[in-house]
């Protein structure tokens, strides 16, 4: 567990990197990667940190848990390219992140998280299809040497098993401590394969991208 408590809170750097390698923090939807990777970094290490508090960890979820998703919104947005659908899903994104904040400001930080949580998780993995559908039909060249086709496919694949792990955890009888600690793992894995992808789709990506928004 602690190897890959380890390995999740490092891999957020490996796209960072990547962006440095490539020198491509000046392309289009860049600057969101990266600051998604800066914030998955100190989310990482503060939830290790306050892994024994369980209201500090809801608060850090609170907080994190909104940004995540404007910024994976916001970066999958950016290749729509019908101003139309644009509107209507900021306008989505808004009404969601106004209901979320009220329940906490009315009720707490851990009121629903886990109906909350569920939630997003479904939210972005509609978007990560909606994402990964617009580039397989827009791209002139091999989808693969687009960044928005992996982080597509990581955020689908790490938000999928997050959302079954959820599930499991609120309908599976006994939870016994080896099942807390195989779902722990899971995510864990999830988190560095999800991390691994955004970094490909940073070292696979033209020089050049042919702008599709």
């Amino acid at each position: 567990m602690f190897i890959f408590s380890l390995a999740a809170i490092v891999l957020p750097l490996l796209p960072l990197t990547a962006l440095f390698i490539r020198n491509s923090l000046d392309q289009p939807g860049m600057p969101l990667l990266a600051a998604l990777c800066v914030f998955a970094f100190l989310r990482e290490i503060l939830c290790v940190g306050l892994s024994s508090l369980p209201l500090n960890a809801a608060a850090i979820n609170a907080i994190f848990n909104p940004v995540e998703i404007i910024t994976l919104s916001l970066l999958f947005s950016s290749i729509i390219k019908n101003k139309c659908l644009k509107q209507y899903l900021n306008l989505i994104l808004t009404s969601v992140l106004s209901v979320i904040l009220t329940i906490y400001a009315l009720e707490g930080v851990s009121a629903y998280a886990g109906r909350i949580n569920a939630f997003l998780s479904l939210f972005i993995i509609a978007l990560s299809l909606m994402a990964i559908y617009t580039i397989i039909i827009n791209e002139q060249s091999f989808i693969l040497h687009s960044p928005l086709f992996w982080i597509g496919g990581g955020s689908l694949g790490y938000f999928a098993i997050f959302l079954l792990s959820e599930i499991l955890k609120r309908y599976e009888f006994p939870v016994t401590p080896d099942i807390e600690t195989e779902q722990f793992i899971l995510l864990k894995a999830i988190t560095i394969v999800r991390y691994v992808f955004y970094a490909t789709g940073v070292l696979l990506a033209r020089a050049n991208p042919v702008q599709i928004s």
